[in-house]
């Protein structure tokens, strides 16, 4: 696993907002996820409109640390539950960290393999992510 500071690299608008959007949807009901679905034309459309791609696999050996910019390589049974999930282990665990370029290097571990690695532009754009996912439920 990568060394970090124990710094968060977020500021108190951006916790209020993993909060509020990932942390209390998980806790609450993660059910409430399973009308979300990666291959349905929603969220085609929303990818291809706000530019992000989802890349969910069967297992861990699939997660790419070397993923393009918006990009999220993460194991999943089911698409978007598991994606909620490990946006939400990255936050409580402070697992978002910049990258070299200023960009946001999101990552989650299960037994010290890694499970998630994202990389987004900046966090005003993984929030656009974020809502424009959650417009798509079916």
């Amino acid at each position: 696993m990568e060394t970090r500071s124990s710094k968060s690299v977020l500021d108190a608008d951006a916790i209020a907002f993993l909060y509020k959007e990932v942390l209390l949807l998980c806790e609450s009901d993660e059910s409430l996820l399973d009308k979300y679905k990666v291959d349905g034309i929603p969220m085609k459309k929303a990818q291809k409109e706000v530019g992000f791609h989802l890349a969910p696999c069967k297992n861990s050996a699939g997660v790419d640390s070397k993923v393009g910019m918006n990009t999220f390589s993460y194991r999943a049974d089911i698409a978007i539950p598991a994606l909620f999930r490990h946006l939400r282990n990255a936050f409580v665990h402070n697992r978002i960290m910049k990258g070299k370029n200023g960009e946001l290097l999101l990552r989650d571990y299960n037994n010290r393999k890694l499970t998630m690695f994202a990389r987004v532009e900046s966090f005003d754009k993984l929030k656009t992510i974020i809502k424009s996912i959650k417009k798509t439920k079916g």
